[in-house]
């Protein structure tokens, strides 16, 4: 990335890294953050992989543990309601109504494939923290 570029887009805490990493070499450090976004890309098809995998298979467990191949939907108003939750916003619960509004938003038929393909990588791997 240019050097214009990188003032006009980026934090300035953000670059300050490269700088400390290059003694202030804006030369090295405009060469380490590009060096990092190539870094990014190569990771990128392998991450998005994982995140299909990993979407898919906890959808297929949730779907046999709740005997329902709707739960993403119903389950708006069961564990992701129970007031446990509230201390984290009901994150899960948001996470399935903001889909469900833009897909009424861009007129798709609500349908439980669709709201679980749009959950982001954030929303699987909650499932993984204590709370849930």
């Amino acid at each position: 990335m240019k050097s214009n570029l990188i003032a006009r887009y980026l934090s300035r805490p953000r670059y300050n890294r490269y700088l400390a990493a290059t003694r202030n070499d804006k030369r090295r450090a405009e060469k380490l953050y590009n060096g990092n976004i190539r870094l990014a890309r190569a990771f990128h098809p392998l991450l998005s992989q994982f995140e299909v995998v990993l979407r898919n298979s906890l959808n297929d467990v949730l779907i046999r543990h709740f005997g329902d191949t709707d739960w993403i939907i119903n389950q708006k108003s069961g564990f992701m309601s129970d007031r446990t939750l509230s201390h984290k916003r009901y994150f899960l619960r948001g996470c399935v109504q903001k889909s469900e509004s833009k897909l009424i938003t861009v007129g798709i038929l609500l349908a439980s494939g669709k709201i679980v393909s749009d959950q982001t990588l954030g929303f699987w791997t909650s499932f993984y923290t204590s709370i849930h």
